[in-house]
């Protein structure tokens, strides 16, 4: 091998290793920009979980006033559960007022019934009897205003009850509420 063959291939090899040289700082250019990006994304990362630590003690408090609200919202329930519970005993007392006014009605109209009975049973006497039947049918005439009139009594009782029910359960609460903000007995 000649000089000149030696420095073709020496020349050969600088050139190899010169591109990769070149290739190797491109590299090394690449990786730096890389790590940078690498950096700025750990940075951002570290950010969002800063902001993600706050929203989860956010979400934290916003969880205990959410138990708060359901313990409340539980106690509501169970009060109205009680004011239901005492409307369904008051409509039963209701329902029993009703069956009995439908029992005297009933036996009113049996009464009526037996007047009429007893009103055709007399038409045979009716010269005696004219000045009688008059004053049956004042009588039922009387019946009739008084049942209309113990029905008026009757509603206007029944709306003063359930007038007293509200007043009652107002001041039901009202102590309830005096008797709660009340310092507790030694």
């Amino acid at each position: 091998m000649t000089l000149e063959d030696s420095m073709k291939g020496v020349s050969h090899l600088a050139g190899v290793a010169f591109g990769r040289y070149q290739g190797a700082t491109e590299m090394l250019t690449y990786l730096t920009f890389d790590v940078k990006a690498l950096r700025d994304d750990v940075a951002h990362v570290r950010t969002d979980v800063t902001l993600v630590k706050t929203d989860m003690a956010l979400v934290k408090k916003d969880m205990a006033l959410v138990k708060d609200e359901m313990s409340e919202f539980k106690t509501r329930m169970g009060r109205l559960e009680n004011d239901v519970s005492e409307l369904k005993t008051d409509v039963a007392e209701l329902k029993t007022d009703v069956s009995e006014l439908k029992s005297d009605v009933t036996t009113l109209k049996s009464d009526v019934a037996e007047l009429k009975s007893d009103v055709s049973t007399l038409k045979s006497d009716v010269s005696t009897l004219k000045s009688d039947m008059a004053e049956v049918k004042s009588e039922i005439i009387t019946l009739k205003t008084d049942v209309a009139e113990l029905n008026t009594r009757m509603t206007r009782v029944e709306e003063r009850l359930d007038g007293q029910d509200v007043v009652l359960k107002s001041h039901g609460e009202m102590l309830q509420e005096i008797l709660r903000r009340l310092p507790p007995a030694a």
